[in-house]
This record gives C-alpha cells, sequence and structure tokens, in this order.
C-alpha cells in the first residue's frame, strides 16, 4: 500500500493542483485536473500496488511523490490513534520523514538525561514528555524557589521547598504518564557523578554551573557512546547546539576552540562574565524548545539542524546565527 503522508497539503489553484508542506518545495500538478484530484484522492486514503500500476496518472504521481519523500506504506491513523494525546503530532513527525509510526516508536524507545532542570531543563523536560520520549533523566540538586517561578514552568508555588527532580517528576506523571521519569538528586562536578544512572541515548546539559560542565558531560558521553546537546539562555542572546555524537566522530572539545578562535574580543568579554542572573520566562521557553526539537528530530532521523552546529538567537534583534563545528580528527 501507499500512502499521502499526512502533512501534505492539496490547493486547487484553478489551474493546477498543488501539493505541499508549506515549504516553498511543492509539486505543481496540471493536465486533466478532475483526474489528477481524484488521483490525489486515492492516495489519501491509500492504494494497493496494483491498482497503481493500473492506473498510469496515478503511477505517474506516485513516481513523483516518491521522489519528494511523500509516500509512506503506514496505514492511516486507526480510530483510537486519531483522538490519542500524540495523535496531532504524528502529521507533523512526517516533516521529518514519511513513516510517523516508525518515528514515534523511536521516541517512545528513547532514554534522555537532563543535566539541570531549571531554564531550560524544565521547560525541555515538558516537552519531552509531551513528545512522548520514554524516559527523561533528571539530574538537579536543588529545590525549587520563587524566583525560579517566572519561567520554570513545570513548578507551582506549592512546589517551592521541594526538590526540583522530584517536583518535575510529579508534574510530568499529570500530563505524560506513560513517560519514565527517574529522578537524580545530584550537584554534577565529577564525571563519576554521572556514573549509575540508568542507560540513556542522549544527553541535555541545561545547568551552567559548574563553568567546566558541559567538559564533564561531554567526557562521560565519550567514555558510553552517548550524544550530548547543550542549551544556553543570557541576557542578550541564547543558544541551543551543537547536537555531536561520539560515534559519527563529533567533538565537544574541539567544537569549543574553534568557536572561541572565531569571537569577537567584545563577545569574547561578555562570556567571561558567567551566568547572568537576570532571567525570562520567554526567553528561556523558546530556547528549550527548539533544542527539544532537534532533539526529537536526530532521535527520530539520526539527523537535525544542530547536528556538529551552534544556533544562537540574539533577543533584541530577533536574529538567528549559526557556527558548524569543525571536521574532528581526535574523536575518530
Amino acid at each position: 500500500m501507499r500512502r499521502l503522508v499526512d502533512s501534505v497539503l492539496v490547493t486547487n489553484a484553478g489551474d493546477q493542483v498543488i501539493l505541499s508542506t508549506g515549504s516553498r518545495d511543492g509539486l505543481s500538478l496540471r493536465g486533466d485536473l478532475g483526474r489528477v484530484e481524484q488521483a490525489v484522492s486515492l492516495l489519501r486514503g491509500g492504494v494497493d500496488e496494483s491498482d497503481i500500476i493500473a492506473d498510469r496518472v496515478l503511477e505517474d504521481l506516485v513516481v513523483a511523490l516518491t521522489h519528494m519523500g511523500w509516500l509512506t506504506s503506514e496505514p492511516p491513523q486507526s480510530p483510537a490513534e486519531s483522538t490519542g494525546r500524540l495523535a496531532r503530532q504524528h502529521g507533523y513527525l512526517t516533516l521529518f520523514a514519511p513513516d510517523a509510526r516508525e518515528l514515534q516508536s523511536r521516541i517512545a524507545a528513547c532514554s534522555i538525561m537532563l543535566v539541570g532542570v531549571g531554564g531550560i531543563g524544565a521547560v525541555a523536560a515538558q516537552h519531552l514528555g509531551a513528545a512522548g520520549v520514554g524516559r527523561i533523566v533528571a539530574v538537579d540538586p536543588d529545590v525549587v524557589e520563587l524566583h525560579n517561578l517566572n519561567r520554570q514552568l513545570p513548578y507551582t508555588t506549592r512546589d517551592v521547598g521541594v526538590p526540583k527532580v522530584q517536583a518535575l517528576k510529579a508534574r510530568l506523571r499529570d500530563f505524560a504518564p506513560e513517560t519514565n521519569v527517574v529522578s537524580v538528586r545530584r550537584r554534577v562536578t565529577d564525571v563519576r557523578d554521572l556514573d549509575g544512572v540508568p542507560p540513556v541515548d542522549l544527553v541535555l546539559v541545561g545547568a551552567d554551573q559548574p563553568a567546566e560542565l558541559a567538559d564533564l558531560v561531554w567526557r562521560w558521553c565519550l567514555g558510553k557512546g552517548v550524544a550530548m546537546s547543550r542549551a544556553s539562555v543570557g541576557h542578550e542572546h541564547g543558544f541551543w547546539g551543537p547536537l555531536l555524537s561520539p560515534r559519527d566522530g563529533h567533538c565537544h572539545l574541539c567544537f569549543e576552540e574553534a568557536r572561541e578562535a572565531g569571537l569577537s574580543r567584545e563577545r569574547w568579554l561578555e562570556g567571561g562574565h558567567g551566568p547572568t542572573p537576570w532571567s525570562f520566562g520567554a526567553t528561556n521557553t523558546v530556547i528549550a524548545a527548539w533544542a527539544v526539537h532537534d532533539i526529537v528530530q536526530y532521535i527520530a532521523t539520526s539527523g537535525c539542524p544542530t547536528l556538529n552546529r551552534r544556533a544562537q538567537l540574539d533577543f533584541s534583534r530577533g536574529e538567528l546565527h549559526f557556527f558548524d563545528g569543525p571536521r574532528c580528527t581526535c574523536n575518530p
């Protein structure tokens, strides 16, 4: 069976039928528009291979759609799937690859560790749970404080004084009960502090203390063959990435060396002041959400926009910049 993926939009523009996913890359179909619309309608519900071969218009359309990557062999959503918690995500995943069920199964089988569940990690945990990630290992030493509540959105006034990892587990249980949250109340100051946690597929570093935290986590990831990503928010800008995979030969140390070599003096001095004490909910949310978007895409497809690449968003100007990491030779 071949079926048009759910994310493809069909528009009748009078003299043509246009298929697109909202991007600039679309497919314009002309000719007998009645036959074209009929073929598209059949493909929306799913067509057997024998029926495709018997219909020239349908066969030509399948060739074009296969080239675009817009056909799947998966059947349409069942009634239970179409009303379930992840029903609206199904179509979005087909923007990554055509087989949404397969992608969702990879997400459900994944285990992700969050080092820090504050401004970045707490929001990331919400989105990871909402996306159906199977297990989240939350690592953080702190308790919820009142000043956290402008940006660490899973927590409420009732959680003040409660360990963050405990409050986060309770919150995710409310809306993502199928996600197993493992709470680890621990401060990471040494590579060995991550020993003993459950196996994970990827680590997101959202904490900013100690200063060498990302280096420590990367050393642990390198030893385990586990991918790592980072995200952080400053006063004027925030960043997410790079997402680095030891198995793909990436290296956090080489990436940072190359990135710092390209910084202007002003940016270098700015980074030397350490984390800002000021924080705004909207900026934390947007950076954490983009980090999760790329992580979920990587889990599902092994690729994403910040693979060996950092995205930096300038809040005051609304400008997005990317830094591409070097080809590393120290981690063959």
